[in-house]
């Protein structure tokens, strides 16, 4: 019998979401300034092919409550890689400075640097994932382990 294989392919803006939850919504921002290129590549490519694209990217990001995320990862683009965004998107937010500093965190060797600025990024993406009291257990126990 023949089988039919589908091929399945996000369509740009849930691209640019699911690059960014990976990389803001759930994650320690360990991909650093890759997963930010990532974005921007995207979301200049996309919006030069369409300029409906912010507007879309807007909408499909509310319906998925990640539309904070996708602003917080737009106005980093925009501060480190000069990426267009809506002018209304790019007014700066405090936690912004700590999210460019812990994307920054290497030398010029690649090697990480502000050690308790990741140590808090870590904590960060657990407690995204985890109850407060199932989040103090694991540090506990980790930290126990060294």
């Amino acid at each position: 019998s023949a089988r039919t294989e589908t091929l399945c392919v996000l369509s740009p803006t849930d691209m640019v979401i699911h690059c960014t939850a990976h990389m803001i919504a759930d994650g320690d921002l360990a991909g650093g300034l890759r997963n930010l290129w990532d974005f921007h590549c995207l979301t200049t490519q996309f919006a030069e092919s369409d300029p409906d694209f912010w507007p879309q990217l807007s909408a499909r990001a509310a319906r998925h409550q990640l539309l904070p995320a996708v602003q917080c990862a737009a106005r980093l683009s925009l501060r480190l890689y000069g990426t267009t965004i809506p002018q209304t998107w790019g007014r700066k937010k405090l936690a912004d400075a700590y999210f460019v500093r812990r994307l920054t965190a290497r030398d010029g060797w690649g090697r990480p640097t502000r050690k308790v600025t990741r140590l808090a990024f870590y904590i960060r993406s657990h407690w995204l994932r985890m109850p407060p009291l199932m989040l103090a257990r694991h540090l506990w126990t980790k930290w126990r382990k060294g």
